[in-house]
């Protein structure tokens, strides 16, 4: 199993593009036709459109993912000296009131050193994001949430990774599930541009993709413009 995973990665990016390809020639055919866009109709004046694109960067932490969606005072932030960008694209496909789901493709890289190790890799993502964005508070500040479902894959297996990895050989593998929660704000009156913070988040899915405890977690902020 271990040896087909690669080959996933390789194949990552065309899917993405592809999907994209086939979501955009279908938002052209319905508006050809006259059909009203079905997506973010709970927000008045079309203020947004199903399309987005975002920026995001931030750093590599030890810390696990519960402990960083819910801090333990007796954890700590144990960041490290690997730094991250990237940027995605994505695509709401769905909506039922306040719930959503939306495709998403991302590249990024990391850069820096862990325990003095070099720890740097380029990541490539496919992801679908499932949101939900009906709070009483909107009026204030609208609030999302999402979570994710996909595949990340990195270019080397870095240093960072390869220390947690629990058995075998103690390594890592590229291509890793990829479940990143976040959450955004915006201004009511400007829907268009979010502020995001999220979880850029790699793991083995207890085991699933062929390592034990190999994983990692880059606390990121970042900023997403719809259209």
């Amino acid at each position: 199993m271990a040896n087909r995973l690669p080959r996933i990665g390789a194949l990552l990016a065309a899917l993405v593009l592809a999907l994209v390809a086939t979501f955009a020639s279908t938002s052209t055919a319905s508006a050809e036709s006259g059909l009203s866009s079905p997506f973010f109709g709970n927000h008045a004046g079309g203020k947004r459109g199903p399309w987005a694109v975002m920026i995001f960067g931030g750093q590599l932490t030890e810390n696990e993912l519960a402990d960083i969606i819910i801090p333990k005072s007796d954890k700590g932030s144990r960041f490290t000296d690997t730094s991250f960008i990237g940027g995605a694209l994505s695509k709401e496909i769905f909506r039922y009131e306040g719930l959503s789901v939306e495709l998403e493709g991302g590249l990024g890289y990391q850069f820096g050193d862990f325990q003095g190790v070099d720890n740097s890799a380029a990541h490539v993502w496919g992801a679908a994001y499932f949101r939900y964005d009906d709070f009483p508070w909107n009026h204030i500040v609208h609030t999302s949430v999402a979570g994710s479902i996909g595949l990340n894959y990195i270019s080397d297996r870095t240093a960072l990774e390869n220390d947690q990895t629990k058995g075998g050989d103690g390594r890592t593998v590229k291509v890793l599930h990829y479940f990143s929660p976040e959450i955004t704000f915006s201004h009511p009156d400007y829907l268009q541009h979010e502020l995001v913070f999220r979880v850029h988040h790699r793991s083995s899915a207890s085991g699933v993709f062929g390592c034990n405890g190999c994983g990692s977690n880059i606390v990121t902020v970042g900023y997403r413009h719809r259209f």
